[in-house]
């Protein structure tokens, strides 16, 4: 299951690399990311440039409980590489937000953030229960390695018929039949190898068009 956090507030409360690897996922979920660490960990945030939807309190970790009052976020996670204000700032945490997740400790856990592979439209996510992040990430580099760019486009073309095709088919049997089709149609996928992605969408269009007669 995907979680839901676009325009959602998200603090993340920790240091070294888990940080900018948790902050760069939910940006590209679209939630709004707070972020609260030491100095090299900001300062290292800084220098790879800040999305809009990121801003970084300036307090330190040592004000964990202050942030974490004031910003009364929808997702706290935390890696601050120490057990036990991992397990404090969870216990505080669940208080104030309605998930909270801990990198490297599942028994503190509201969740899994999985790994997950975008490619274009396609996302597909890897989860090991919490148990290996790294592992989840080997993973996910390996699937992302399996998708090919024809199937990236065939899924925007997808997108982009489907109103045509409900339009055109009220069935919705004959409609999954005309989906199949269109996606096993030789001619589009060379097209689409070719990223001649215009003439596939008006090849997929003429097949849709056809099966009105």
């Amino acid at each position: 299951m995907e979680l839901a956090v676009k325009e959602k507030t998200a603090l993340i409360i920790g240091r070294g690399e888990q940080v900018k690897i948790r902050a760069k996922q939910l940006v590209n979920e679209q939630a709004k990311v707070v972020i609260l660490s030491n100095s090299p960990t900001i300062g290292a945030i800084r220098s790879t440039g800040l999305p809009r939807n990121v801003s970084i309190r300036p307090e330190g970790l040592d004000n964990w409980e202050q942030v974490l009052r004031d910003v009364c976020p929808f997702l706290v996670i935390v890696s601050t590489m120490s057990v036990e204000l991992d397990e404090k700032i969870a216990q505080a945490a669940r208080i104030v937000s309605k998930l909270v997740y801990v990198v490297d400790r599942p028994h503190l856990n509201d969740l899994n953030m999985t790994g997950v592979a975008r490619l274009g439209d396609i996302r597909v996510a890897v989860s090991t229960k919490g148990l290996s992040p790294a592992l989840a990430g080997v993973l996910r580099r390996k699937i992302e390695s399996l998708i090919v760019p024809e199937e990236i486009l065939q899924v925007k073309l997808q997108g982009e018929i489907r109103s045509a095709l409900k339009k055109t088919i009220s069935d919705p049997a004959r409609r999954k039949k005309a989906v199949y089709k269109l996606i096993r149609d030789k001619r589009i996928s060379s097209l689409l190898q070719s990223s001649k992605y215009e003439d596939a969408k008006l090849r997929a269009l003429y097949l849709i068009a056809k099966s009105l007669g």
